[in-house]
C-alpha cells in the first residue's frame, strides 16, 4: 500500500511554458483569424453603407431635377420651400415621379400663395430688324473729302 501512495502522491509534472503557450496558441490562432476575417467583413460593410449613401443621394438629385422641369414656370426654390424640400407624394415607391402629383403640387402652391408663373424676361425691340449704317464703298474712302 505504501507504493500506491506514494505514487499518487507525487505530484505531476507541471507543464512548461512552451507547452502551456503551445496549448493555448490554436485558441489564439482561431481568434485572431476569426478576428481579421471580421475586421474585413467590417469595412466591406462600411464601404457598402457608403455607396448606397452616394448612390441615394444622385438618386434624390436626379429626382428633385426631374421635378423643377415640371414646375410650369413656378420658381423651383420656391417650390422646394413650400413642400419643406420633402419628395413625399411625389415620388411613387418605384422611384418614379408621378407627373400628375407633381402638377397638382404646382396648382395647389399657386391657388393657396398667389403665385403666379414665371414670365420670360422682356427684352426691348425683339424681332426688329436693327438700322445698319450704309456702308461705305471703295471709291468713297479713297475719294477726296467734301468741304476740304
Amino acid at each position: 500500500m505504501s507504493e500506491n501512495t506514494a505514487q499518487d502522491e507525487t505530484p505531476e509534472t507541471p507543464q512548461t511554458e512552451a507547452e502551456q503557450t503551445e496549448a493555448v496558441e490554436p485558441e489564439q490562432v482561431d481568434k485572431s483569424k476569426a478576428s481579421r476575417e471580421a475586421a474585413r467583413y467590417r469595412v466591406r460593410a462600411k464601404t457598402a453603407e457608403e455607396q448606397l449613401a452616394q448612390t441615394s443621394a444622385r438618386l434624390d438629385a436626379l429626382q428633385r431635377q426631374v421635378i423643377e422641369h415640371r414646375l410650369d414656370g413656378l420658381n423651383p426654390a420656391a417650390f422646394w420651400k413650400l413642400r419643406d424640400n420633402q419628395l413625399d407624394g411625389l415620388v411613387d415607391d418605384d422611384g418614379r415621379i408621378n407627373t400628375d402629383a407633381v402638377t397638382q403640387a404646382v396648382e395647389a402652391l399657386r391657388t393657396a400663395y398667389g403665385l403666379t408663373r414665371r414670365s420670360a424676361p422682356i427684352v426691348p425691340d425683339v424681332g426688329q430688324q436693327p438700322e445698319v449704317a450704309r456702308a461705305h464703298g471703295f471709291d468713297e474712302a479713297f475719294s477726296p473729302r467734301r468741304g476740304q
